[in-house]
């Protein structure tokens, strides 16, 4: 599979001089590529649009009619072509194996890459995740993250969980009928997760609560706490293993906040508490997407894991080795755990660690 990182709309255009463009995918983002070509008068010439989902054969799509990908073996020599879909490394690996090797993804040109592992995982770590994991899907998870970091491929599109809610699955659990949920929300962020979480539990449930050390982030949360009727309690810290103070450096559109330990960029003083010190009810789901910070956060929770054995969802993607580290620590708190591991985002970030009884 071809590795985006260095695409550019600059190389794009270049390689679409004297070729015609099939659009693969047809999208919203396609519809806007196809439109903004018919006003500008482009030097854009579009053959076909296609798509694999079949049912979308034949319909018609912004002047043009959807076509079955392989109608682009008749004419593969003199086309570029532009992924408009969430599906890029699929649909990359696709082309390759049709011998094309000639296509960009928009996804990619528009995004900014700040973040790209590539350091490989120890072949022994490898093979313990494997053997301590529930289900044969975190298996093969493992296996191709374990991949692309060798190769350093950047995107993850073919292992993207494409499902509705990235903690709340109902493949893995439901929640309490008696009203007893107590949900920890490490990570706040503005709010976001606590309104999944209300709507996953339909209103039925006991107490949240939630950590955000990002004052602007936490705001949001603040100014809708209103809304939760007294029962989610707003904590505006950091979770860590102790209480003390860090530089943290605050978030932007894309990106959350995160621990760091260099004082050489700008950062912000953010005080950080334990949830043993302050969770004292019985704990039914604990999440942490706090930055970096989860496996020091899971060593301040021991006591509410090994005694409330709650289902668990943690991201382990924020440093290299906390895909193994992680979840060694949680075995060694609760060996019972059934762990599966499943991935959500387009590149690297977005692996999240599951685990329940």
């Amino acid at each position: 599979m071809g590795d985006f990182r260095n695409d550019t709309w600059d190389i794009f255009k270049k390689k679409k001089k004297k070729k015609e463009i099939v659009i693969w995918g047809a999208s919203a983002s396609a519809a806007f590529w196809i439109e903004n070509a018919k006003k500008l008068n482009s030097t854009w010439k579009v053959k076909y649009v296609v798509d694999n989902d079949r049912s979308k054969w034949g319909k018609e799509f912004k002047g043009f009619v959807i076509e079955n990908p392989m109608i682009i073996m008749q004419c593969k020599k003199n086309i570029v072509i532009l992924i408009c879909s969430m599906h890029t490394g699929e649909i990359a690996k696709q082309l390759e194996t049709m011998g094309i090797k000639n296509y960009y993804s928009d996804f990619w040109m528009n995004t900014p890459i700040k973040v790209s592992y590539s350091e490989p995982i120890p072949s022994e770590e490898i093979e313990w995740i494997k053997s301590n994991v529930y289900d044969e899907e975190s298996k093969r998870v493992v296996d191709s993250i374990a991949e692309k970091r060798k190769k350093n491929i950047l995107d993850y599109t073919d292992i993207k969980n494409f499902g509705i809610s990235e903690y709340f699955i109902d493949e893995f659990w439901t929640p309490r009928s008696d009203g007893n949920e107590v949900f920890i929300d490490g990570g706040g962020f503005t709010g976001d997760t606590i309104e999944e979480f209300v709507n996953w539990t339909k209103g039925n449930y006991k107490a949240v609560y939630s950590f955000e050390p990002d004052l602007n982030r936490a705001k949001v949360i603040e100014d809708n706490l209103w809304r939760w009727g007294g029962k989610v309690h707003l904590y505006k810290k950091g979770l860590y293993d102790k209480e003390t103070v860090l530089n943290f450096i605050e978030g932007d559109d894309l990106y959350s906040g995160k621990i760091v330990e260099d004082d050489t960029v700008e950062t912000v003083k953010i005080n950080t508490i334990t949830l043993d010190s302050i969770v004292k009810e019985q704990v039914t789901f604990l999440k942490l997407d706090i930055e970096g910070a989860e496996l020091s956060a899971l060593e301040g929770a021991r006591r509410i894991i090994t005694e409330d054995k709650p289902r668990l969802a943690i991201c382990i993607y924020h440093k290299l080795d906390d895909l193994w580290r992680i979840p060694k620590l949680i075995l060694s708190m609760v060996p019972e755990y059934k762990i599966r591991i499943r991935h959500f985002g387009v590149r690297c970030r977005g692996t999240i660690l599951y685990a329940d009884i």
